[in-house]
């Protein structure tokens, strides 16, 4: 009884075992269909097998379209003119479909126009790489994964260029003139300065911050202008052109501030007659009269840079220490507008409006009173401060005594 087992036990595990050690026939490819097995070049026959057609020799290597299996495979052979060529028997190559627009490095034989790119040098110093076509970055130079899968150089990036490369794909950019100094040459502004001082490199603005220079590209359409001593991104402003206003003369109306009181002269223009003592004292009592509330102060009287009052409709003009501006309104001098320092009037231009050039303010007043008054000088300004804090400082002292007499 037991040896009757064991036989049957035998028995069932017999198929087990020999249908592990029986390879499973090739699954059938499709009719017409080609591959490249064995550096041969085989196509599926109507029973769904492959079969060779063409054997590859040594100096060829069968290739087909790795992108398109429909695509013909075919026997590439290498142009052995230069350099000796590769054995590489038993070696299927995977054709990219760019290929052929792969710079090639020598003469192409008439008839082996779709040959697998190679590039000039010794085959043995190429670095290996993966995926053909892709490339990369090598110093300035931009390289590329042949189809014999070996980095070769395609490109070299001019002196204008730099290579960039981004995820698979890598290219020659050309970088901006304006930049180039930055880009180029990161290491070059290490030069010592003094903190506070600033100049012009081309558009670039550099301030000096804790003993080196920190340059900043002055963005459209500013340019980097350096004037006393200060440089900045500077804008040229806009002119408008100066429409007078016609009056009747006598006529008298406050400014736009309400800071100074107008009065129209024979010419039919306003002209200031007198500036009040603080801007918006000037009060407009009906149509044509017009008056300072509290009081004025007498124009202030400025040398001009002209040797006349007289002048020509639309000229501007500077005080002799360029802390005033003036506007010539039909032949005549105009009260002058403050800007914020000496020196701050400065000539602009040439521009399409004005192709002999301009005068214009560069800033205007931006000291304030506690009040919001525009200071005349800085020091007044900080007088108006140090004379705030004493009295709180007396009263504080009174408050004190008088604390102490009571205690």
């Amino acid at each position: 009884m037991q040896i009757l087992d064991i036989l049957v036990t035998v028995v069932t595990i017999l198929p087990t075992v020999f249908s592990v050690r029986i390879p499973l026939p090739e699954t059938p490819c499709k009719t017409g269909t080609q591959r490249c097995h064995a550096n041969n070049v085989e196509e599926c026959d109507p029973f769904g097998n492959y079969v060779p057609i063409q054997a590859c020799s040594d100096t060829e290597f069968c290739t087909i379209d790795a992108y398109d299996p429909n695509t013909p495979s075919q026997c590439t052979e290498q142009d052995c003119v230069v350099e000796p060529c590769l054995r590489s028997s038993h070696r299927a190559i995977a054709r990219a479909p760019f290929m052929n627009d792969m710079p090639p490095t020598r003469s192409p034989s008439k008839n082996l126009e779709s040959r697998s790119y190679i590039s000039k040098g010794a085959p043995s110093v190429f670095e290996h790489c993966i995926t053909a076509g892709e490339r990369r970055c090598s110093g300035e130079q931009v390289e590329m994964c042949s189809t014999e899968n070996a980095w070769v150089k395609i490109e070299s990036c001019s002196d204008t260029e730099e290579c960039r490369a981004e995820y698979n794909d890598a290219r020659c950019q050309l970088i901006v003139a304006s930049t180039l100094l930055i880009l180029r040459s990161p290491t070059a502004i290490p030069e010592w300065c003094r903190i506070g001082e600033s100049r012009c490199l081309g558009n670039v603005l550099q301030l000096c911050e804790q003993n080196s220079w920190k340059p900043t590209m002055c963005p459209n359409p500013s340019k980097c202008v350096k004037r006393d001593d200060v440089a900045q991104c500077w804008v040229e402003p806009p002119f408008p052109s100066v429409v007078p206003e016609l009056c009747v003369p006598g006529d008298r109306k406050c400014d736009s501030d309400a800071y100074a009181l107008q009065l129209c002269g024979k010419d039919g223009v306003y002209h200031t007659e007198k500036k009040c003592t603080t801007p918006g004292d000037c009060k407009t009592d009906r149509p044509g009269q017009a008056h300072c509330g509290t009081g004025s102060m007498d124009s202030p009287k400025f040398e001009r840079h002209t040797n006349s009052t007289q002048c020509t409709h639309g000229d501007y003009a500077c005080d002799t220490h360029r802390r005033f501006m003036f506007v010539c309104i039909n032949g005549i001098w105009q009260e002058p507008i403050q800007c914020h320092r000496a020196g701050a009037c400065q000539a602009v231009g040439p521009t399409p409006e004005y192709p002999k050039g301009n005068m214009d303010c560069i800033g205007f007043p931006k000291y304030l009173y506690p009040d919001n008054r525009v200071c005349e000088t800085v020091s007044s300004c900080e007088f108006m401060r140090y004379m705030y804090c004493s009295a709180v400082s007396t009263l504080f002292i009174h408050f004190l005594t008088f604390s102490f007499l009571q205690w």
